[in-house]
């Protein structure tokens, strides 16, 4: 089942509801952020982008990536194909990109 949980103009947030869990041997849950992270705090966002935003192309295009940076400083390791990646501070989602 999906269920549309959150609607804003053009951005929404979606939840999937299944039918049975899924074996830890596939995925397993992750944990919540609990707060807000602090300025200088290290968090690393996943993503399926490019791996150049000057060419929005890249050798890992469509692979599951991951890059590292600082909350609070500014940063180009986001690129489209990026956008419902999760971000993770201390093993824990602190945001959806």
């Amino acid at each position: 089942m999906l269920q549309l949980l959150f609607q804003l103009n053009h951005l929404y947030l979606l939840f999937l509801k299944l039918d049975q869990s899924v074996p830890p041997s596939v995925a397993r849950p992750a944990d919540l952020y609990q707060g807000a992270p602090t300025l200088g705090s290290v968090a690393t966002i996943y993503g399926y982008g490019c791996d150049s935003r000057s060419t929005l192309k890249g050798a890992y295009l469509g692979q599951k990536q991951s890059k590292q940076f600082t909350v609070g400083q500014k940063t180009s390791a986001l690129c489209p194909g990026d956008s419902g990646g999760p971000v993770f501070v201390n093993n824990a989602i602190a945001w959806i990109n």
